[in-house]
């Protein structure tokens, strides 16, 4: 008998504890990968540094965009106070490894990240390294910080930048191109844990945009033919992630073909 009272206290116990954990409600807690579509031109005083590359452009100058990661929870029992703290897991080198983390409570200090911390003990250690190049003073420089918004027993927590200067002030972080991922930790009153992780991609969606030249005269050779290059047609190209020395173009004629258009040989 006394085996089966200290089986029932036990289950009784667990089912007070899973109650417990279930008062605390995520209202947007994300199922799959939140993706952050950006067409912004490329900031060139943010993720700029020697160290930094992006293996695609081979650019030392990032291409970042904004993101707006939050999440609200409640706690719909007790009423009472709701605490969240985040994890961010960064992949600044584009090679698909999250090497890099920032912890809200431990923040890392202004205008520096700790790269290659991921896989130390408590994400220590790593190489400091800083992401505002603006010709600020240090106190003015952003650094990776937590808002917390508290509506009664509902607590809205977002992962953003401030400054020293003004700690209050808040801004969306801009964030490298490529899958990153955020770990929220959300606490209710009684010390239950929620968890809510998600991957985070930020990505180019803005166009090139091209200015082609007009009125343009061919000279025709002895058989008829000429030959007419893709630059030949164009005054000028940009895009807002690729820069213009890299950005390839080409021609087709009307009606044939889809695609970007290729050689025979590719």
């Amino acid at each position: 008998m006394k085996n089966i009272a200290f089986i029932f206290i036990l289950l009784l116990t667990a089912v007070a504890q899973m109650a417990a954990q279930s008062c605390i409600e995520a209202d947007n807690c994300f199922s799959g990968t939140q993706v952050m579509c950006d067409t912004s031109n490329n900031d060139p005083q943010f993720w700029n540094e020697a160290y930094w590359l992006d293996p695609l452009t081979n650019s030392n100058n990032l291409a970042d965009g904004e993101v707006n990661l939050s999440i609200t929870a409640t706690d719909t029992c007790a009423g009472g106070s709701i605490t969240i703290s985040y994890i961010l897991y960064l992949d600044l080198d584009a090679n698909g490894t999250w090497e890099t983390v920032v912890e809200s409570d431990s923040l890392p200090g202004y205008n520096v990240v700790y790269f290659d911390n991921a896989f130390n003990p408590n994400f220590s250690g790593g190489t400091a390294r800083a992401f505002d190049e603006r010709p600020l003073g240090a106190n003015e420089l952003y650094g990776f910080a937590i808002e917390t918004i508290v509506s009664g027993a509902t607590t809205t927590a977002r992962v953003r930048w401030n400054t020293e200067a003004a700690p209050g002030t808040y801004v969306n972080p801009l964030l490298p191109y490529g899958t990153h991922k955020v770990k929220w930790r959300i606490t209710d009153s009684q010390d239950n844990d929620f968890y809510c992780e998600y991957p985070v991609k930020t990505t180019d969606c803005g166009q090139p945009s091209m200015t082609c030249s007009g009125g343009i005269n061919l000279n025709l050779q002895s058989d008829g033919t000429a030959t007419l290059w893709a630059t030949d047609l164009i005054q000028f190209v940009s895009d807002n992630y690729t820069p213009v020395n890299v950005i390839q173009v080409a021609i087709r004629k009307a009606g044939t073909g889809t695609g970007f258009p290729t050689n025979p040989n590719g």
